[in-house]
């Protein structure tokens, strides 16, 4: 299974979609996992878990406004095409 981190600043709509439905009700500090860089500094990283895949989206205050944007264009009742 492939780990890929992810910024917020290349995060797709498809992404969006996936946090969506995998935490739909959104998501706490419990659900978050501390990553440790190569420079010994951390992270913090929201799961989102594919068949084949499981993205580490790094959590910050841009992440959150673009989750809240993203819910506003799509109000809860759109489905992507994933």
């Amino acid at each position: 299974m492939k780990r890929i981190i992810k910024d917020y600043s290349n995060i797709t709509d498809k992404h969006m979609m996936l946090i969506r439905n995998q935490y739909p009700n959104g998501f706490c500090d419990s659900d978050l996992v501390a990553m440790k860089k190569s420079d010994g500094s951390y992270f913090d990283a929201l799961e989102v878990r594919t068949n084949d895949s499981i993205y580490l989206v790094k959590v910050n205050h841009d992440l959150l406004q673009k989750i809240d944007d993203f819910e506003e264009k799509y109000d809860g009742s759109a489905e992507l095409e994933m």
